[in-house]
């Protein structure tokens, strides 16, 4: 092997030296730090990776950042505000941050939107493993989009511990929908607050998280829903695998036959929802464990090939599958007796059972007929989903008397325990270690978990301090 000699090997060495340093992002990982609204853009655009932009306090205006270099799966490019939530962003185009490119980590930051604001967050291409955390996102029709674009879907993001809300109603005719996910795999959506998110339309439906577009092996775990706490309008529906449905066009590979595979959605706190609390479309392969709706419409899966395994979940309402969805239900406690549900999903049969009566059968029953009994049996339905007899929520209400301060002081213990039963979650909506033996029916943890909500809404990742026993004597 022929030896280098030794005038050139040092300068050799520097070389390989320079060239190793360049391969390494670590290495040249860089902290900037910003104070004015000047400099933010520009320490984004010049941000590469294993670089961690700090935000110090202050107020800072932002037409629009997009993303044209991506980190690492070791060397990540983050944007984080210190001291957490004394830097706020203010939104002053549709989108805040479009992001493009992989191994983003947005945390501690304020965002605020406007009333025509669209994302404080797009993520579309090659946006794989994206980290949104513990921000304060306000005012966007959906605060959180990530969809396809050039045949390519974000995988594996994770948002944990954000604080979503709108301030208004929103007056648009653009979906209005937190965390609006289309495609993609192994998204993680946990430990979030999402309240007050809707139009004023009141034909207009939105969901607080969906998963969709031949999307796959979603986990939404351990969020506060709140659909309406500080103001209403339209339908609002918690958590949901499938949403509306998608065009194919914008399905991954363009493929619409299933919404979402294998979600799972556990351990969440549903509250306050003017229809399903969890709500299924073509989502195949579901699980739906421990989950704690109230004053919600229950779980509505619809829709082949939609299949859930739904159990061990606390819900005002109704289980139910429609229209080719299929269930297997088991050790759920059902808090309500919900007439309009019942009423909603049986007058739904019957009007399209008799919508070709006046076909099949002309000389009993006239299309005017057939039309007017289709009306009052809408009618019926909008008076049920009115009044308190129509939702059963009274009973909820009175045995839950501080329900509206997202206080669940009150829940029956005998009610909800199951000694028989084995565990299959290790923790609990709190992230508490759930007793060895037994369970309790719900997210809730009766003996472990605090039942006063009011500092998950304000701070989404403070832990629990009282037991929720202690805290109704």
């Amino acid at each position: 092997m022929p030896t280098i000699p030794f005038p050139y090997l040092r300068p050799l060495q520097q070389l390989l030296a320079l060239l190793l340093a360049a391969g390494s992002p670590v290495a040249n990982a860089a902290v900037i730090t910003v104070s004015t609204p000047a400099s933010l853009h520009q320490a984004l655009a010049s941000a590469r990776a294993g670089d961690e932009v700090v935000l110090r306090p202050g107020i800072y205006p932002l037409q629009r950042f997009e993303s044209h270099h991506g980190g690492t799966a070791a060397a990540p490019i983050r944007l984080v505000a210190r001291p957490p939530h004394q830097a706020i962003i203010q939104a002053r185009r549709q989108e805040t941050f479009s992001i493009y490119h992989p191994h983003w980590q947005f945390e501690d930051l304020v965002i605020r939107g406007t009333a025509t604001t669209e994302h404080a967050f797009h993520l579309s291409e090659n946006a794989d493993d994206i980290m949104i955390r513990n921000n304060q996102l306000i005012d966007f029709h959906s605060h959180i989009k990530a969809n396809g674009k050039l045949g390519a879907f974000p995988d594996r993001g994770v948002i944990e511990g954000n604080l979503i809300y709108n301030r208004a109603p929103r007056e648009t005719s653009a979906p209005v929908s937190p965390i609006d996910i289309v495609g993609g795999r192994d998204w993680v959506i946990r430990a979030n607050t999402l309240r007050d998110f809707g139009g004023r339309r009141q034909d207009q439906i939105a969901y607080g998280v969906f998963l969709k577009g031949n999307s796959r092996n979603g986990l939404i775990e351990r969020n506060l829903v709140i659909c309406a706490d500080q103001h209403q309008g339209g339908w609002r529906i918690g958590l949901s695998l499938g949403g509306g449905g998608t065009a194919p066009p914008y399905c991954e590979q363009q493929d619409c036959s299933y919404e979402h595979r294998n979600g799972v959605i556990r351990n969440n706190v549903v509250l306050n929802c003017s229809d399903a609390g969890i709500y299924l479309k073509r989502a195949s392969a579901s699980l739906i464990e421990h989950n704690t709706l109230l004053l919600t419409r229950g779980v509505d899966v619809q829709l082949s090939p939609s299949s859930a395994v739904i159990r061990r979940n606390l819900i005002d309402g109704v289980i139910e599958a429609r229209k080719g969805g299929r269930i297997k239900a088991s050790d759920n406690v059902i808090n309500s007796w919900n007439l309009y549900a019942r009423f909603d999903v049986a007058a739904a049969r019957l009007s399209h059972r008799i919508s070709d009566y006046p076909a099949k059968y002309p000389s009993v029953f006239s299309q005017g007929f057939i039309a007017w009994l289709q009306q009052r049996l809408e009618a019926s339905g909008r008076w049920l989903a009115e009044s308190p007899l129509g939702l059963g929520h009274s009973g909820t209400r009175r045995q839950l008397p501080a329900i509206n301060d997202a206080n669940l002081a009150g829940l029956a213990e005998e009610a909800l325990w199951r000694p028989e039963l084995s565990p299959t979650l290790a923790s609990d909506f709190w992230g508490r270690q759930r007793p060895a033996k037994g369970v309790y029916v719900g997210a809730i943890d009766l003996r472990t978990s605090a039942c006063n909500l009011q500092p998950r809404i304000a701070s989404p990742l403070q832990p629990s301090t009282l037991p929720c026993l202690q805290t109704q004597k």
